[in-house]
């Protein structure tokens, strides 16, 4: 592969990883101001509004020493689609836990959140 052709795979590598952590970072902000919202809604109890950004933060740091050595071993394109896929099951639970106001499966669909924060 010659020069030229190995930069623009870079560039274009790099602009792909920079919209999806863009898109992604965007979203993690609007959900962890919503989660207090949701959460107060869901328990009508002012008190535990703070619980799904407190599991969220739980998931992150422990899945963050697993992925880093999933980033050692397999690379980082396998390490970050892992971490997508707890993002989009997270989102799926949470969304199943807000159709059933049910803030016990919200707290797990926080902590998966989470767990793709660390990715």
């Amino acid at each position: 592969m010659n020069d030229s052709k190995l930069k623009s795979a870079r560039y274009r590598i790099a602009a792909v990883l920079f919209v999806a952590r863009s898109f992604f970072s965007a979203s993690t902000i609007a959900a962890f101001t919503l989660t207090t919202i949701i959460a107060v809604a869901l328990t009508g109890d002012e008190k535990l509004a703070g619980i799904p950004n407190t599991m969220t933060t739980i998931g992150r740091a422990l899945f963050a020493y697993p992925l880093g050595l999933m980033m050692d071993k397999f690379g980082r394109r396998i390490a970050l689609s892992t971490g997508f896929l707890f993002a989009a099951f997270g989102l799926l639970l949470s969304i199943i836990a807000v159709i059933n106001s049910n803030f016990w499966l919200f707290l797990g669909g926080a902590m998966m959140i989470g767990m793709a924060r660390s990715a």
